[in-house]
């Protein structure tokens, strides 16, 4: 297994680890999310032979950096391979201070690491909805 920063090439691949990892099925949503963090920051990956199997981003903006996209394949998941790639980005960032939105897979692992609770987020997403022209926009609430 090794750690190594990933590229552009990579973004279909860990597009489909980060999809697996978190029941995403959205490729083409999750390779822009990809493509922002390479443009702005860094994304580290794992690979087992030449298949990657974890993914980990941030993007530092002046004195804070923040973590995102951190997955594991299902397959290699609780065998240490999150520690070791959170671990690998949290020796590259050079900010002071350091944030990341947790899932409650990675809720443990992250404060493992000395992450400490801030506040509870909820995630709403609307493009499924509004890609099949279901959802109706408005600038009221109607009755």
């Amino acid at each position: 297994m090794i750690i190594r920063e990933a590229t552009y090439s990579d973004i279909q691949e860990m597009s489909a680890v980060w999809g697996e990892s978190i029941g995403s099925s959205n490729v083409e949503a999750n390779k822009e999310i990809f493509s922002i963090f390479l443009d702005l920051g860094k994304c580290i990956v794992v690979e087992e032979g030449e298949r990657i199997i974890s993914t980990a981003c941030y993007i530092p903006y002046y004195n804070l950096s923040w973590i995102g996209n951190v997955s594991v394949k299902p397959e290699y998941q609780r065998k240490g391979i999150g520690r070791r790639i959170m671990i690998g980005l949290l020796n590259d960032i050079k900010t002071r201070s350091i944030r990341l939105d947790a899932t409650n897979a990675g809720y443990k692992l992250y404060r493992d690491l000395g992450f400490e609770e801030e506040y509870k987020t909820v995630v709403y997403d609307i493009s499924q909805v509004r890609g099949e022209g279901k959802a109706k926009i408005t600038e009221k609430l109607e009755d």
